[in-house]
């Protein structure tokens, strides 16, 4: 099971614009990328932090005791600013309802990620912790599947994903950016950041688009 120091390297602001974060770690030539399949199921889609990974071992032709699926020793290892990043194969099923998500939040996780789908969202809602996964359903895994491989390495539709990377979502989609790049593309957001304040500051006191884009964003 991998370990980080959840102190190292970068810190991670909760409210991280993810479309300036993908940009920037397009323009530094970053790792990582943006996992398609998946969307934000909860009415609040913005978070950013840390992965904590780990994946369902799904066995739909073998019955495994709901006492072994896992989900309650998973929340356990939450780490304040951690997301949780699951990989469900993409199974037309539920992995995670309201009381997994509800002891997330209280351990001050900034999000939850699922490659599979999520249920009890009318209940998840309110807790106003984003869920972002393949779908809402109603079935679930449980009593067929056991969570797996906590802390090691995962790939999700392409996009590889570790314990500790920055792990950052929007209405978009969900970014990843591999750990040992993340302090360098987060420094360049808040350049992102800042130039698009400059911008948007010229156009409302009403000089044109086309002058400002070519003064600002030369490259």
């Amino acid at each position: 099971m991998a370990e980080y120091d959840s102190e190292a390297n970068f810190a991670v602001p909760a409210d991280l614009d993810a479309y300036s974060a993908a940009d920037a770690a397009r323009a530094l030539g970053s790792g990582g990328g943006v996992i398609e399949g998946i969307h934000p199921q909860t009415a609040n889609t913005r978070f950013a932090g840390r992965a904590l990974t780990a994946r369902v071992e799904y066995r739909p032709n073998e019955r495994v005791p709901i006492e072994e699926y896992g989900g309650a020793d998973l929340c356990a290892r939450v780490q304040v600013g951690d997301v949780i990043v699951l990989d469900g194969g993409g199974v037309p099923l539920t992995v995670f309802g309201d009381l997994a998500v509800l002891a997330t939040s209280l351990r001050q996780g900034r999000g939850i990620v699922l490659n599979a789908r999520v249920r009890d969202i009318e209940d998840i809602d309110p807790l106003g912790l984003p869920v972002f996964a393949t779908d809402v359903g109603i079935s679930s895994v449980v009593g067929h599947a056991r969570i797996v491989d906590v802390g090691s390495p995962l790939e999700i539709n392409g996009i590889k994903v570790e314990t500790g990377d920055l792990v950052s979502g929007c209405r978009g989609g969900v970014l990843v950016v591999p750990r040992a790049e993340a302090a360098a593309v987060l420094a360049r957001t808040q350049e992102v950041l800042e130039l698009d304040a400059v911008m948007r500051k010229a156009l409302t006191s009403g000089r044109a688009f086309n002058e400002v884009w070519a003064e600002h964003k030369k490259s």
